[in-house]
């Protein structure tokens, strides 16, 4: 009978921490982040501004449909992606058809991330998702920058192609921007914090690291997956670093193994506010 009532108890318990597993990995959070700065708050003033990053879709599966559902709920003026569209699957049709759903009626701003590329064992045909992505309205930023234009104002978005991988060419993007101008960088990885000038942008927006995708209780994150051994370690969150402000999206999917804990799948809404 004890040994009956033991299996019992540990098999509810096995249940339970599946449940709260699953639910860590696949219930997106919708997360506001203030952000004090007073150009950008000028800029946008009442525009719903929204990030998300490292879709890594294989397939329109439950969170890929949670992930749509969201964004239509909040129905953000503009959206900024801060790359790994795909994951292991070189299937783009997924990615790309979920991304028009996104980008309906809406403004996108996309870069790339490690996975958008061929690497190592990863078969990617990067044009051809950059050519799909666009033919669905996304802006795909490949060291480039766009003039975003409100009124009598303007903002110029800043797109380098991953950095992970050093395609990224900070020079190239921002060679026909004057130091005054309002600009926002968009990049996969953070640690390119460590590699270019931040004087004169207002806001740096990545991901690459999923928050950590593990973090274990009093010890933090196990793996960031860095940049070049970079000393800093951006991994959630809002960070000052020098001059620059730099926010670190935990994305939606997941890698190497689908599993998060305590780091829930993330789309951020941007709040401007004056300094």
């Amino acid at each position: 009978m004890r040994r009956t009532a033991t299996i019992f108890l540990v098999l509810i318990i096995a249940i339970q921490m599946g449940v709260f597993l699953y639910w860590q990995t696949n219930k997106i959070v919708i997360h506001t982040q203030v952000i004090k700065d007073n150009q950008l708050s000028d800029f946008f003033d009442s525009l719903k501004v929204v990030q998300i990053s490292d879709l890594h879709i294989d397939s329109f599966g439950s969170r890929e449909k949670q992930l749509v559902s969201l964004i239509d709920k909040i129905d953000p003026h503009l959206i900024f992606v801060t790359g790994d569209f795909v994951g292991e699957s070189p299937n783009l049709n997924p990615a790309i058809e979920i991304m028009g759903r996104i980008a309906e009626n809406r403004e996108v701003f996309a870069v790339l991330g490690n996975n958008d590329h061929e690497f190592k064992n990863q078969k990617i045909d990067t044009e051809r998702l950059i050519e799909g992505l666009k033919e669905k309205g996304v802006h795909v930023l490949v060291n480039q920058s766009i003039k975003l234009k409100l009124a009598t104002d303007s903002l110029f978005i800043i797109g380098l192609d991953d950095n992970y991988l050093w395609k990224d060419d900070f020079f190239a993007a921002t060679a026909n921007l004057t130091p005054k101008s309002k600009k926002i960088l968009l990049v996969h990885s953070p640690d390119i914090v460590s590699k270019v000038n931040l004087d004169g942008i207002n806001l740096i927006l990545s991901g690459h690291t999923h928050g950590g995708q593990v973090k274990l209780p009093f010890f933090g994150t196990i793996y960031a997956n860095r940049v070049c051994n970079s000393v800093f370690r951006f991994v959630s969150g809002l960070y000052y670093y020098q001059n620059a402000k730099v926010y670190v999206n935990r994305g939606i999917g997941t890698s190497f193994f689908p599993l998060r804990f305590l780091s829930r799948p993330e789309i951020t809404i941007f709040k401007f506010e004056k300094e």
